[in-house]
């Protein structure tokens, strides 16, 4: 199944059942609407960093899979704003 308007015609023709697909059907609704907002993105990327600095953006994109609040909590439990100040001041990066 590539769209909902294909989903549609089948229910509507009798091949499948509504109330057996409906999570599917939600699932293909939520799925194009994603595909539509990346496509807006992908255009205002290449718009504004031309198409070689899009492919880099995108290049350079990976989705983590670790819980990234769990990880900071974890790498700075006995930090204090002030103790990461120093810490980037004494190794030249502030």
């Amino acid at each position: 199944m590539s769209s909902l308007e294909e989903f549609d015609k089948k229910i509507n023709k009798g091949e499948l059942n509504e109330s057996d697909t409906f999570e599917d059907f939600t699932r293909l609704d939520y799925l194009e609407s994603e595909e539509e907002k990346l496509t807006k993105l992908i255009k205002a990327l290449k718009n504004q960093l031309g198409l070689v600095g899009a492919l880099r953006f995108l290049l350079q994109y990976e989705k983590g899979e670790r819980d990234y609040t769990k990880l900071r909590r974890e790498l700075f439990k006995d930090e204090t704003v002030e103790s990461l100040i120093d810490r980037m001041r004494k190794e030249g990066k502030i």
